[in-house]
């Protein structure tokens, strides 16, 4: 296996897009692998690594506005004017350019915000899509209507601008269900070890810009409609990976919206000591074990 530097100049804006490949010496099939929000793709490295020694190309990308991939400096700013829709073909742009080299399957995995990315991706370019494994996956939030109207205007004046009170909110929804917490970001995992690396960690928690936020309500409104899902393969494998106590994702629900759609080949894992950050807690060697089982597999 090799490790190398990615990089994609966007056909879209001329946006540089850095991240990592993990290129085995055989490649039997393609990992598009999509990192979470307010965080970045060098945090996972360990399941990259791990994909590869089964023959997994793993294409790991700084998404607009994370880790390497400021979008014009700002972290968590996609871009002007339907930023998310200009993340989706800058991976679609990606996923191309390598099955040029590589005419193999493509297995989707993206992680809460990812995940979402992931599903967005499949919904536009289904014919690419061999699998999807979703972890974290958000639900759908009501109160995200009411939100954009509230960022619409501040998206055109002070587009780059951090909301730390919508950071403040969200921290504050997902915590509430946990026991005596002992911080803001308890939510995260139930391992305080991981959450004092994630909060020491510059590249992750930062609060998104009023885009943004704007982006991120936009493409779950996207994800969660009624329309615009092109035909899919309703046998099309779907992996949904859980913490049992993750108060962003509910596994049952996004089966079910999942069936709504057609798909009938979905299967869930649910991990009883887990948190949101299903890679970064008690059940981590499990996790990894049943992703990797999964992508060979399949």
């Amino acid at each position: 296996m090799r490790i190398e530097e990615l990089i994609l100049i966007s056909n879209i804006d001329h946006h540089q897009m850095n991240g990592t490949i993990y290129r085995p010496d055989q490649v039997k099939k393609i990992v598009l692998l999509i990192h979470g929000m307010a965080e970045h793709e060098k945090r996972y490295h360990e399941l990259a690594s791990l994909l590869a020694n089964e023959g997994c190309l793993v294409l790991c990308p700084d998404l607009r506005g994370h880790g390497r991939s400021p979008k014009d400096g700002v972290m968590g700013y996609f871009g002007e004017q339907d930023g998310y829709f200009k993340m989706v073909r800058d991976l679609y742009q990606l996923v191309k350019k390598i099955k040029e080299t590589y005419p193999v399957e493509l297995l989707v995995l993206g992680h809460s915000m990812g995940s979402l990315f992931a599903l967005e991706f499949l919904k536009r370019y289904p014919k690419e899509v061999s699998g999807l494994l979703l972890s974290g996956v958000p639900v759908k939030n009501s109160l995200a209507p009411l939100l954009n109207t509230i960022l619409k205007p501040l998206a055109k004046t002070k587009p780059k601008e951090p909301n730390l009170m919508i950071q403040t909110m969200m921290n504050k929804t997902f915590n509430k269900d946990i026991k005596n917490p002992t911080g803001d970001l308890d939510w995260v995992s139930a391992k305080r070890e991981s959450r004092e690396a994630y909060l020491n960690d510059p590249l992750c928690g930062f609060p998104f810009t009023n885009a943004g936020y704007l982006d991120l309500f936009s493409l779950m409104g996207s994800v969660y409609s009624k329309n615009k899902w092109r035909q899919s393969d309703q046998n099309l494998p779907i992996f949904i990976f859980n913490g049992q106590y993750d108060s962003v994702s509910n596994s049952k629900q996004t089966v079910e919206f999942l069936h709504q759609k057609g798909f009938v080949n979905v299967s869930s894992f649910s991990y009883e000591a887990s948190r949101h950050e299903i890679y970064y807690d008690n059940d981590k060697e499990a996790v990894l074990r049943d992703i990797t089982e999964v992508v060979k597999n399949n």
